[in-house]
């Protein structure tokens, strides 16, 4: 990957944060039969828990899975249980690496680790027909830092996830959607409208990101970019744009992108910074032009939808959806129907590469 610097940087890179090396066998579970693997994954994991998106999976929890999985439809069950769009195959798979790998005692994946590792269905499976396959990977499962909880760098301080404490955004979702009003009212209503009503069917609502300034758009990118160079020049070349971006769009922000350690240092940095934020996609054209710095974007996860849900939109139209099905995910970024649907009538524009992003489509 990384030509004569690899087996360095590779070094670095896996003993800087805990890892699962993720495989296809089975080493510890049936090899089939649902619900046996996750009682049989009960009995392993004893006193760990594993924290899945939020969601602690401890020995009593994969009993309750375990006995939901005899289910005539056990996908749906396990999605209602969880209330997360689980793949059982890629969460039978997980179990069993863990299982092999006891001394990962609490375990941690985000979400956008368990999409991008088949665990969670995916963006890309949903709206691009894109395969998902679990194994295969390193797979971080070590918690991500707290940004809050750190000291925020002075200026001119080198890339570290120290950086994730400057330009924050509101804690809590009411005072995300509060600057969301300020800046734009009309977009924030239609939201809140939206919101309201889902919660009102008890679904599960996070505002991730709502009015972001230029300089913490510049941060997620920057760091997203640098921690996936895949060569020495690559990762100098993006050092130097990076560099150079502070001073034409980025208004000033005076991070050094040169670790001191040299560039298997720098991309480790990066991404430790990428992984604190939670950033798993970012694109150039998005950090310089981004929605979010004038109130025209927000970020919103939504899971545990219910079987069916009626919405009334601000234009007077209504529906009632029918998620009842064996395979439905109940997560609003991955059900394409209601995607279309709130577009059409909410006056919100869904970028769907980019799992919780909505714009201002009016």
């Amino acid at each position: 990957m990384f030509g004569h610097m690899a087996p360095t940087l590779l070094h670095v890179l896996v003993f800087a944060q805990a890892t699962l090396v993720t495989d296809r066998r089975w080493d510890v579970l049936p090899a089939e039969g649902l619900a046996a693997q996750l009682a049989a994954a009960a009995s392993c994991f004893q006193s760990r828990t594993l924290d899945l998106d939020g969601l602690a999976v401890d020995a009593k929890t994969l009993r309750v899975w375990s006995a939901a999985a005899q289910d005539p439809e056990p996908t749906r069950a396990l999605r209602e249980v969880a209330r997360r769009p689980l793949r059982p195959e890629g969460l039978v798979r997980l179990l069993d690496d863990l299982c092999r790998a006891p001394a990962l005692e609490r375990p941690t994946l985000t979400g956008g680790r368990a999409r991008k590792s088949g665990i969670f269905v995916s963006v890309g499976a949903v709206f691009e027909d894109e395969l998902q396959r679990y194994g295969g990977m390193e797979l971080a499962v070590d918690p991500p830092l707290d940004y809050r909880s750190l000291d925020a760098p002075e200026d001119g301080t080198v890339v570290s996830s120290r950086w994730a404490a400057r330009y924050l955004e509101p804690e809590s979702d009411d005072d995300k959607l509060a600057m969301l009003r300020a800046a734009n009212p009309g977009f924030a209503g239609r939201v809140v409208d939206l919101v309201k009503q889902l919660q009102a069917h008890g679904a599960t609502v996070v505002v991730e990101s709502a009015v972001r300034s230029r300089a913490r758009g510049y941060l997620l990118f920057g760091s997203y970019w640098l921690s996936r160079s895949q060569t020495p020049a690559e990762i100098a070349h993006r050092q130097a744009r990076l560099t150079a971006y502070r001073s034409s769009w980025a208004q000033g922000v005076d991070i050094d992108w040169h670790h001191p350690d040299g560039p298997e240092a720098s991309v480790r940095a990066a991404r430790a910074l990428a992984d604190t934020f939670g950033v798993v996609y970012a694109t150039y054209r998005g950090a310089r032009n981004s929605k979010h710095y004038d109130g025209e974007a927000v970020d919103l996860s939504v899971v545990g939808l219910p079987r069916r849900l009626r919405l009334k939109a601000p234009d007077g139209a209504l529906r009632s959806f029918d998620l009842s099905g064996a395979d439905e995910p109940r997560d609003l970024s991955l059900t394409p129907v209601l995607v279309d649907w709130i577009e059409l009538h909410f006056g919100l524009r869904k970028l769907r590469r980019d799992y919780p992003h909505w714009s201002d489509a009016s």
